[in-house]
């Protein structure tokens, strides 16, 4: 008791409030009025410790903690030897290559830079691992430093992306997705849309939607059949289909079997043609089919015209152009056109007809007549109509006579066929002329022959010429 508070003072038997503890139980000892203990495990009759509990040593008959990995201590309690890769220090023991350690425990927390620790025996070991933090031994690593990776007991400098290696060589195995392992052993970014590479970079496998070409990922183009080795574009859309200016295949337009890369039809199945860029319903014989209307014919082919329904049909005979009536307008080179007929000029010929694709003169010009022929010759003088050269009517003050038209004499029965005046009168008339014009008059009595003075010159049986009379002979 000190100042009416009772204090305990371990381990002791006989306390005095004055000075303290005066003696000690078995296993403790007097120091300084204080009780401490040996820490024995056991202890002899005299009070001195028989045997110490682990992690303690016999020092002076009383049991000492062990000094951290002393080898060899003193009977005054002082570390004489550390175990191998110990250093004494301060009458401790510190592993060698340590620079700093933990006050209480002694134990190393950090190796110089040419030492890396090893955990299981408390050492800093010197490094044979390059890169190595940590080693269970001089040959095996147990962890590397920052930045490596440690592989069977070995660092290896980290490679990016990398998941797993190959034991032993510090090379990649396997990289994360969207990288691959190259020729180096490292990881490589993929190329775009690739989802496997060979270790050249060349892709051997594409995402959805893309495909392989030369080691490279394309756009896939839906429909295409064949593809350039060297530009990876489509050259060929597989039937039915056309490659555009974008670069895909689309459907043929309607009736088309090839098309433009605008979409233009350039070819038509049997029975279309082409109107522009459309394949329209073929118009025999058209050959510009109407862009505003392509079932409409705009131009036909040489020999056809374009008709009132906008089609084609033939050209009259030597017709080069005619109206959609089919009434020609102009004609092949020596050919004429006599109303909407293309003929060979009948000379002097007023009017044709056509009959079997043979276009003819039906009608001749005022002073002509039509041949057999059917071409045109001139009629007689004087003569109004006829035929195949002969007059059929003559006109006034002209009569028919062997095809020809002569003047009209009364009593004549011949005519000159170049003078066209009588060359001959009936029995009882003589040829006389009168103002230029030959005439029929009667004979004078008796005369059976005059000149054209009215002179006779034969006389009936019977009778004589006297003076160019007949007279009584």
């Amino acid at each position: 008791m000190r100042n009416n508070i009772c204090y305990l003072i371990a381990g002791c038997i006989w306390p005095s409030y004055i000075t303290g503890c005066v003696n000690c139980i078995q296993g403790y000892v007097l120091n300084g009025f204080i009780c401490v203990s040996l820490n024995c495990a056991t202890v002899f009759p005299n009070n001195t410790c028989q045997t110490c509990p682990n992690g303690f040593s016999l020092v002076n008959g009383a049991c000492q903690r062990n000094i951290y990995k002393c080898a060899n201590i003193d009977s005054n309690g002082n570390c004489l030897q550390c175990v191998a890769n110990f250093a004494l220090s301060n009458g401790r023991c510190v592993a060698v290559g340590c620079l700093a350690y933990n006050p209480i425990t002694f134990v190393c927390i950090s190796c110089a830079s040419n030492y890396t620790w090893n955990p299981s025996q408390e050492t800093c070991d010197l490094k044979s691992i390059p890169n190595c933090f940590s080693a269970l031994n001089a040959s095996f690593c147990s962890q590397c430093n920052n930045g490596y990776v440690q592989l069977s007991g070995l660092c290896f400098l980290q490679i990016s992306w990398c998941v797993s290696y190959v034991n032993r060589t510090g090379l990649c195995g396997q990289c994360s997705p969207g990288y691959y392992v190259n020729t180096l052993g490292q990881c490589a970014v993929l190329p775009p849309n690739c989802l496997q590479s060979d270790q050249n970079g060349l892709c051997l496998t594409c995402i959805n939607g893309f495909r392989v070409s030369k080691g490279i990922c394309l756009p896939n183009i839906p429909n295409c059949q064949a593809f350039d080795p060297i530009t990876g574009a489509c050259k060929q859309c597989i039937p039915q289909f056309y490659y555009t200016s974008q670069g895909q295949c689309l459907p043929l337009p309607a009736f088309c079997t090839a098309a433009n890369p605008g979409g233009g039809c350039t070819s038509c199945i049997s029975g279309y043609s082409l109107a522009g860029t459309v394949c329209v319903t073929t118009i025999i014989n058209c050959m510009i089919y109407n862009q505003n209307n392509p079932a409409y014919c705009f131009q036909c082919i040489t020999g056809y015209y374009l008709n009132a329904g906008y089609s084609c049909s033939i050209l009259p005979p030597n017709c080069l152009n005619a109206n959609s009536l089919g009434i020609c307008l102009s004609c092949a080179p020596s050919y004429t056109l006599s109303g909407s007929l293309c003929v060979i000029a009948t000379a002097n010929c007023l009017n044709y007809v056509q009959s079997n694709n043979i276009t003819r003169c039906s009608q001749c010009s005022a002073g002509f007549t039509l041949t057999s022929n059917f071409t045109c010759n001139q009629l007689p003088q004087f003569c109004i109509s006829g035929s195949n050269g002969i007059c059929n009517v003559c006109m006034q003050n002209f009569q028919l006579y062997q095809g020809l038209c002569v003047y009209f004499t009364q009593n004549c029965m011949a005519w000159n066929n170049v003078s066209l005046q009588c060359s001959g009168c009936v029995t009882g008339y003589y040829l006389a002329i009168s103002n230029t014009t030959y005439v029929c008059s009667l004979l004078p009595r008796f005369c059976i022959r005059a000149d054209i003075y009215g002179n006779c010159q034969e006389c009936l049986q019977g009778f004589m010429t006297y003076n160019f009379q007949c007279v009584d002979s």
